[in-house]
């Protein structure tokens, strides 16, 4: 086989030689690493030739590598004859012009070619020392060759003060990147630069808490909010289990009880998120040719705060609910063992006795139902009976002859003993707590049994009744995790005996009822489910009723990592779990640069919605409304020339060098990114154990800091804020949560405060806590800050220094005793209380 030996760069292609040009004109790294050994004469196209030589030249004389502009000024003062001159114009336009896909192995063919250029030089020279004979000169061979293998790697052995000086005095010399936010921007001299770190600080989880006493629904069961750990599961709107990602207490919190058309209530705080369908949704009209025309309904739901709920729960004339939330599908418990089968059990609960005095059985007029009961349980004996049966007729019981069947269960006291059932009567009766916490067959299993025993159906409707007040709100508790509607009415039947009017015990009617697209039904009884019709009108028809102050509580949220973040709270009511970092990322798309924004808590739909609002100016929960508008608006900032990329990584397990990966494959795809935000630090994992979780995290922002001064790229992360920073006037650097070097690394560092009164008007004081490049231990007080039109506006508000603010807070707190005392005085007749 003929000898192949590569002296240029030919055989690589066109396109690969016009790409290394680029990636030598554009990343200066690269450049510098490759630059001293990279001769013009690799290349076999004459105008490369010639530019790469004056890219070389200028690097030599100025000690940096020339822009695209001044390569075209060198060619054309330099440059005589003119075919030549277009010619190699043309070349650095198409250079310009050219793709950066795959520009990592561009970089990495490039340095390979040139190494083994190099070795071959070295070769050379050390084979000629070797032709002398001299072998004392044994270590100048091995020098060269140490040489030879070290050209092209990237080492930081410090610079020379006067290295670059042209760079050093050039107006651009940070090519910041602005914030968008004017008093930030100011401050930090246009923004942050390439391989510069800025840190937000802010309190964790504000708002959206519910008291540590309020019940969150588990693959288990209920737990409350205040047991809930980070990595614990908990039930989403789906009815699948969902991992806690985040627990973040809130401290003492005014607190509302919301209640629902169904009889159910929780208990939340007045930031808490909601999923909502108003009533102007489901009502939509449109006025056509002066005629008012209706439109399909809109049954998406939008996201609302309770106290933006409050003055509106009741419209038109305080007759209508005004909103509806979403019911949660059939909840997937785990399965259970159960020692009797869960059917069976709801017979026995539904038409049985299981007193002491009498052996455990249950009495029915249908055979449908003995034979259910055998496909489970066949150690049964059947006798024949007439009884006179109470049932109710207007409101009164009467009592009619019925031609029934005992069904005797043989070998049954032992288990019902284990569920401590046995010996139970009609009134003490309940549903052990496996059979309300197992699987959905389960559920539905033990359901059908006290439906076809006890329970009666009207189309939708189907209504239980039983005199244990226990076993009503046990069987509502199956139904609500079956996805289901629920309510319990109760009362006292009479009867006439002996010509006198008695009162009978009090029954409590269990009535309910589910979607038509349940995978189940309801019962087994063929004459009943006959009559069975599945909800189709508002199939999630669960209304807020009311909200109402509750009182302080001591409070929590949490974040779970699922889709519509979304988890169950007391009675089955599905409720809700970065406005900084957006407003942030939107601004520098908007300028034109290359944008990745990391996130690993919120919804990919969620910050869509939110960068949408930055565009559009339409509030959050008003854009589906207005979804015409938004495709109007939204090609105008489709057509900009950097990218925008969202993506959102795991919040257990992320790494650093997985996040490095990730943007050096965004880099060698031709989108190489100018600025990255990372939603937010404390999510990512250290890449070894530590002692401690505190080193943990400051080794994470460590390798933070290093990685984009490697990618030359602009970073920002968010931080949480510990428990004092809840509600204080200004976050200060003592409140970092975790490791206080993740405060040190950073090269800027900006807080934000929201006290509960700048929550309610969508304000906050934002504080520079540090910075390396510009004036530290300012305060805006009181500027713009609305989460949910995404504006933070610190044009109204002037900035202070820390010791005029704290004079100032004093002096308020000093005019409002003042106000109070005199106040006081004026109530008292202008004497002292």
């Amino acid at each position: 086989m003929e000898k192949r030996e590569e002296k240029n760069l030919g055989y690589l292609g066109y396109s690969f030689q016009i790409k290394l040009v680029k990636q030598m004109i554009e990343d200066t790294k690269f450049s510098e690493s490759i630059i001293d050994i990279m001769s013009p004469n690799y290349f076999d196209n004459e105008y490369i030739r010639l530019i790469v030589a004056s890219v070389k030249d200028y690097k030599d004389s100025y000690e940096t590598i020339p822009t695209y502009d001044t390569i075209n000024q060198i060619i054309k003062s330099e440059v005589r004859r003119d075919i030549a001159r277009e010619s190699a114009l043309e070349m650095v336009k198409e250079v310009l012009n050219s793709d950066s896909k795959d520009c990592l192995h561009t970089q990495e063919v490039a340095i390979k070619f040139c190494k083994q250029q190099e070795l071959k030089k070295a070769n050379q020279k050390i084979q000629k020392i070797l032709d002398t004979g001299d072998f004392d000169r044994y270590d100048e061979c091995e020098e060269i060759l140490k040489q030879a293998l070290t050209i092209g790697d990237v080492t930081d052995d410090g610079i020379d003060v006067f290295h670059a000086i042209e760079d050093v005095l050039s107006d651009d010399f940070r090519s910041p990147i602005q914030t968008g936010i004017v008093g930030l921007d100011n401050l930090m001299d246009g923004g942050l630069a390439k391989g510069e770190l800025g840190v937000i600080l802010a309190p964790f989880g504000v708002g959206k808490a519910q008291p540590l006493h309020s019940k969150v629904l588990t693959p288990n069961g209920w737990t409350t909010m205040g047991e809930v750990k980070v990595g614990d599961k908990v039930i989403s709107r789906d009815g699948k289990p969902t991992n806690v990602v985040g627990v973040y207490p809130q401290g003492i919190r005014p607190t509302y009880k919301v209640s629902f058309s169904d009889g159910t209530e929780t208990l939340c705080d007045k930031e808490h998120l909601w999923s909502v369908n108003d009533i102007n949704q489901r009502n939509r009209k449109t006025r056509k040719n002066g005629e008012i025309v209706y439109l399909e309904s809109d049954n998406s739901f939008k996201t609302m705060k309770t106290i933006d709920m409050v003055d509106n729960v009741k419209v038109w004339g305080n007759n209508r609910s005004n909103y509806r939330i979403p019911i949660i599908k059939a909840v997937e418990f785990t399965k259970r063992d159960l020692i009797i089968d869960p059917y069976v059990l709801g017979v026995i609960l539904g038409d049985g006795c299981i007193t002491e005095t009498n052996h455990p059985h249950f009495v029915t007029k249908d055979d449908e139902i003995i034979n259910e009961v055998k496909n489970y349980y066949n150690k049964l004996t059947v006798t024949e009976q007439v009884r006179e049966v109470e049932v109710e007729e207007d409101g009164e019981l009467v009592l009619v002859t019925r031609y029934l069947k005992k069904v005797s269960f043989l070998g049954l006291k032992d288990d019902l003993r284990k569920l401590k059932l046995y010996g139970t009567n009609s009134q003490t009766k309940f549903i052990p707590e496996d059979y309300i916490y197992s699987s959905v067959e389960d559920r539905v299993k033990l359901l059908q049994g006290l439906v076809d025993t006890d329970g009666s159906i009207d189309s939708h409707r189907i209504e239980v009744t039983t005199v244990s007040e226990v076993m009503s709100k046990q069987i509502r508790e199956i139904v609500l995790s079956l996805g289901g509607n629920c309510n319990i009415s109760d009362k006292i039947p009479t009867y006439n005996y002996n010509g006198e009017k008695k009162e009978g015990k009090r029954a409590y009617r269990v009535g309910f009822s589910f979607p038509d697209d349940i995978d189940f039904n309801p019962c087994r009884l063929i004459r009943k489910l006959e009559k069975f019709n599945g909800r189709t009108k508002y199939k999630s028809n669960k209304f807020i009723s009311s909200i109402e102050y509750y009182g302080e509580e001591d409070s929590q949220c949490i974040m779970v990592d699922n889709p519509e973040h979304l988890y169950v709270t007391d009675d089955f009511i599905v409720t809700h779990n970065t406005t900084l970092v957006t407003r942030m990322a939107n601004t520098a798309y908007n300028l034109g640069y290359n944008v990745v924004q990391i996130f690993f808590e919120d919804n990919p739909k969620v910050i869509q919605r939110k960068h949408i609002t930055c565009w559009t100016e339409i509030p959050l929960n008003e854009l589906t409304e207005n979804r015409e508008k938004v495709k109007e608006i939204l090609p105008r900032f489709k057509s900009k020339s950097g990218n925008l990329i969202l993506k959102k990584m795991a919040s257990d397990g992320t790494t650093i060098p997985q996040i490095r990966q990730y943007l050096r494959k965004l880099t060698s795809n031709g989108m190489k990114p100018d600025v990255v935000f990372v939603d937010y630090i404390d999510c990512i994992s250290p890449t070894k154990q530590f002692k401690d979780e505190w080193s943990g995290e400051g080794n994470v922002m460590r390798q933070f800091e290093t990685m984009i001064s490697e990618l030359d790229i602009v970073g920002w992360t968010a931080i949480q804020g510990n428990r004092s920073s809840i509600g204080a006037n200004v976050v200060q650097a003592d409140m970092i949560g975790g490791s206080i070097k993740k405060g040190q690394i950073g090269h800027f560092i900006v807080s934000i405060a929201k006290t509960l009164e700048q929550k309610e008007e969508g304000r906050a004081t934002m504080a520079i806590l540090k910075s390396r490049f510009g004036k530290d231990g300012v305060i805006f007080e009181d500027i713009l800050f609305d989460n949910g039109t995404l504006v933070i506006d610190t044009n109204d508000s002037s900035d202070v220094s820390f010791l005029d603010f704290e004079k100032g807070t004093k002096k308020k707190d000093a005019n409002f005793i003042t106000d109070v005392i005199n106040k006081n005085r004026a109530t008292s007749g202008g004497g002292m209380t």
